[in-house]
């Protein structure tokens, strides 16, 4: 219990929550009383849930039950307690449980099939390696109306020469060349580009470029597709299954742009190529002599762990032709020839190992707030919306030019309790609505184009999504039994916690004088034995004379030499390959040489044979008689025991205030399972 105190609060709370969980279950179905504590009841099916759930063993003994009733009884008069003392209306107290509630609350604040839709399309994407292309117009996110037509426009034309049969690369090359100039992170680009984007896997492009990609067959041209920045024309390239993360070696020849002699190039790699498959040579010693690769040369051509997404789409695509562990015949990209070996690659892991990491990783993408406004349209069916869009108008109208700098400040006048929109019971003030434009006015992004209503009527959404949600979590204990169960059990544990920790642990802490008496009263069990302090001289007699130790021992005392000078001493005048000076305080039992001579004659001991070619001298300091350990000594065991005191008076106070009983015909046949 004293290490307990030691612990971080948030452990303890789990661990009364989680490991000695006996909260009540107030919404489960009652079949028939087994235990009363106070005005609290709980159920025969409880307390099996209980047991099974936390107890050492789930046989049903009467010893085990009836231990196990025990704790649950002084667990439930904690709880009792805690409510008594108004614990529970403590204002760190609630603000923790609404902290907990809104964690607990989340899975139940989604569209779990939509959720879980996604996650199975995501895990198919992420089996396949897709290779594409693409022809961008650039089109910023608060273009106008007019703008954002021109640019669709302009894709649809590009799209339409690519559907004709007109080579990719000409088409953006051409398209690029006349398009316009624009501002792009404070630098001029044109307007229209192309970009290879390698072999993908999930997670990497926006999430409707990405559903093209994965689902199109190849060779497939997209139709303009919309991001924060552009339209986008993809092509496919390729797909393939997935090889996730390669391990490999090469044997890499370089050749350069202007290398007019690349033939020579490639018939040193047909030859190294023969060297290795005809067991000349083996593939590490040519990757050690030839690769100009010196990174991975100098290593026998082993590569560092990749995935497909690192390297250029010509090397890729070699690789799923290869099997594991055979030497690649030479193959060119732009940099040069390879040989490779592929030794494992690691495919992808079945979805149920891989969900943990889709779901973390979906929780921080685009697609989150698709899945965040699903639900909210459903909530919305739920809990009616009611609008005023003209107190949304007379409110934009209150919104000055400061905002545009960012230090706006909502000033509350006759309009401040003026309703702007309603959720089902739930309303959204200008006061309120004014503290989060406030809040948010650092997003407002003016800088490329955003328009003033627009940004207001981003901000009205979301606060219209918030509302929805907090009416949901009104709501939720009443719809979900395992939600209101784990939150009970939650709120009973740190009411538990926060009740012992004042009637036991911050009292052992501040009753030094309660201390000192239970010490007293207990310290008889608690003893030092007998001990000495010694210096212990060991020697090997097949290098060191016995005689000559002795003598130098019994100078050094008559010099007064303290245990340091003696053990420096030694060193120097004997080999100290052969000794062994210590000086320590010792019990009966720990030292063969000090458990030979007589502890309450002090000085230097006869020479002492321990066997083999092993010898001693002892030299008694000071003798100890069997004492009492100090309170310092045993503090630890002594705190841990005195709170158990405690508790026990306390638990026997609660029991005489609070009324327990229970049901022994309930008990008697729990016995009997």
């Amino acid at each position: 219990m004293y290490n307990l105190l030691k612990m971080d609060k948030k452990r303890i709370i789990i661990y009364f929550c989680f490991c000695l969980c006996f909260g009540l279950a107030p919404l489960s179905t009652v079949f028939g009383q087994l235990l009363t504590v106070g005005d609290q009841k709980v159920s025969r099916e409880e307390f099996v849930a209980s047991y099974e759930k936390n107890a050492p063993t789930t046989t049903y003994t009467e010893n085990s039950l009836r231990d196990y009733l025990e704790r649950m009884i002084v667990y439930n008069l904690k709880v009792q307690e805690a409510f008594a003392k108004g614990i529970d209306k403590q204002p760190q107290i609630q603000s923790e449980l609404e902290n907990y509630a809104a964690q607990l609350a989340q899975p139940y604040l989604t569209d779990q099939e939509l959720l879980e839709s996604m996650l199975q399309e995501i895990y198919d994407y992420s089996s396949q390696d897709v290779h594409a292309r693409q022809i961008m117009v650039r089109c910023s996110p608060y273009a106008s109306a007019q703008d954002t037509l021109a640019a669709y426009k302009l894709a649809m034309h590009i799209r339409s020469r690519l559907l004709k049969g007109e080579d990719f690369n000409e088409v953006a090359a051409e398209e690029s060349e006349k398009s316009a100039e624009v501002e792009v992170n404070s630098r001029q680009e044109k307007q229209v580009s192309s970009s290879d984007l390698r072999y993908f896997s999930s997670f990497t492009l926006p999430y409707n470029l990405e559903k093209f990609a994965f689902n199109a067959k190849k060779g497939d041209f997209s139709m303009p597709l919309r991001s924060d920045f552009a339209y986008h024309i993809l092509q496919v390239l390729d797909r393939q299954p997935t090889l996730g993360k390669i391990n490999a070696s090469q044997i890499f020849l370089s050749v350069q742009e202007d290398d007019s002699d690349e033939e020579a190039v490639k018939r040193k790699a047909d030859s190294l190529y023969f060297l290795i498959t005809s067991g000349k040579k083996s593939f590490e010693e040519v990757a050690r002599q030839y690769s100009d690769d010196k990174h991975s040369g100098m290593r026998g051509g082993r590569m560092a762990e990749f995935n497909v997404t690192r390297v250029a789409p010509k090397f890729v695509e070699n690789l799923y032709k290869m099997p594991i562990e055979v030497v690649s015949r030479p193959f060119r990209d732009a940099q040069g020839y390879h040989i490779v070996i592929i030794h494992s690659v690691s495919g992808i892991d079945d979805y149920k190992t891989l969900r943990p990491e889709l779901l973390f990783r979906l929780s921080r993408d685009a697609r989150a707030t698709l899945i965040k406004q699903s639900f909210v349209n459903k909530l919305l069916k739920i809990y009616p919306l009611v609008e005023n869009k003209d107190a949304l108008k007379k409110f934009a109208s209150s919104v000055d030019s400061t905002l545009l700098d960012g230090w706006w400040e909502y000033e509350p006048d006759e309009n401040a309790d003026s309703v702007i929109c309603r959720v089902g019971d739930l309303t959204m003030t200008f006061a309120q609505f004014g503290k989060v434009i406030n809040d948010n006015q650092m997003d407002y992004h003016q800088d490329v184009g955003e328009l003033f209503m627009t940004f207001i009527e981003r901000n009205y959404r979301n606060s219209i999504g918030e509302l929805a949600i907090q009416c949901e979590m009104k709501n939720i204990d009443k719809k979900y039994v395992e939600y209101a169960r784990a939150l009970d059990e939650y709120s009973d544990g740190i009411l538990a916690y926060e009740i012992t920790n004042q009637e036991v642990w911050e009292r052992s802490s501040m009753d030094t004088t309660g201390l000192y008496d239970y010490y007293e009263s207990q310290k008889h069990c608690y003893m030092w034995p007998a001990r000495i302090q010694a210096l212990i001289f060991k020697y090997d007699i097949r290098h060191i004379n016995t005689e000559l130790v002795g003598k130098f021992l019994v100078s050094a005392y008559k010099k007064r030499l303290s245990s340091d000078q003696i053990i420096e001493q030694a060193n120097k005048n004997f080999d100290p390959r052969y000794i062994s000076v210590t000086v320590n305080v010792y019990e009966p039992g720990q030292n063969k040489f000090a458990d030979r001579v007589n502890w309450t004659q002090m000085g230097l001991s006869q020479d002492i044979a321990a066997g083999g070619f092993e010898k001693g001298f002892v030299y008694i300091y000071h003798y100890y008689p069997a004492t009492c350990k100090s309170l310092e000594d045993v503090r630890g065991i002594m705190v841990g025991q005195y709170q158990q005191v405690l508790e026990n008076e306390w638990i026997k106070e609660l029991k005489a205030k609070y009324k327990v009983s229970v049901n022994e015909a309930e008990f008697r046949d729990l016995i009997k399972r």
